[in-house]
């Protein structure tokens, strides 16, 4: 097996974080793909912006519910039945599927699109920012 991506990654959450902190995280990255950040976007960073949305969405989803994070930190290998943290290794990655919703760790798909998310950051960050009309 090779390490995959999770959606603890994808939302920049350690495992063990508290609900609050998940939406937060969730709330700031969702903030950067708003269309007024990415009007006048190339199409390429407009597709990776949608891409990076679902993305988000699917982790929140994930893991802002309780018994939903418990079932994926399990099945993921992250933590063990009895609540303690797994012993290092390797998460599942399943190269090639394009399910936004894998049992275990993110899909190559996802990581790419995480990658795209990056690319989104780089191009606002590039942008002049208006200053009211100065």
């Amino acid at each position: 097996m090779r390490p995959g991506i999770t959606w603890h990654d994808v939302l920049g959450v350690l495992p063990g974080a508290s609900t609050e902190h998940i939406q937060r995280e969730y709330d700031d990255k969702l903030c950067l793909l708003r269309p007024e950040h990415v009007a006048g976007a190339p199409s390429k960073v407009l597709t990776a912006a949608m891409r990076a949305e679902r993305m988000l969405e699917e982790a929140h989803r994930i893991l802002s519910d309780r018994e939903s994070r418990q079932r994926y930190d399990e099945a993921s290998g992250i933590t063990r039945r009895d609540g303690g943290l797994a012993h290092g290794g390797s998460f599942g990655f399943q190269a090639g599927s394009e399910s936004w919703a894998a049992d275990f760790a993110v899909s190559a798909a996802a990581a790419e699109a995480l990658g795209v998310l990056m690319q989104v950051t780089d191009w606002l960050a590039r942008v002049p920012t208006s200053n009211g009309g100065s």
